[in-house]
């Protein structure tokens, strides 16, 4: 096999700037929908930012609030449970 690279192939890196570019789209919307007041365009950024990146606990945090907000309690709760269990010294959590 040549060192030279393969025009066309798969990059393990081109994926993860573009997962990295979308999570930060859906992610600065959500936020922008929740300061609008827009629980639900809000909720659907997000979980589609989580899609991308399950850990990042920025924004599961907007998504527990936004949970709490519509009332999914369970849901929050969920999402809560496990940023404590990640982040026990986190008080505001």
């Amino acid at each position: 096999m040549s060192d030279e690279p393969t025009y066309g192939a798969w990059d393990p890196d081109d994926l993860a700037e573009e997962i990295n570019e979308d999570f930060l789209f859906h992610f600065q919307q959500g936020g922008e929908m929740l300061n609008m007041g827009n629980l639900t365009g809000a909720r659907e950024h997000l979980e589609a930012a989580i899609e991308l990146l399950p850990q990042n606990s920025k924004c599961q945090n907007l998504l527990g609030l936004i949970y709490f907000r519509l009332e999914l309690h369970d849901k929050a709760i969920e999402v809560y449970r496990d940023l404590i269990n990640r982040y026990p010294k986190e008080e505001s959590l």
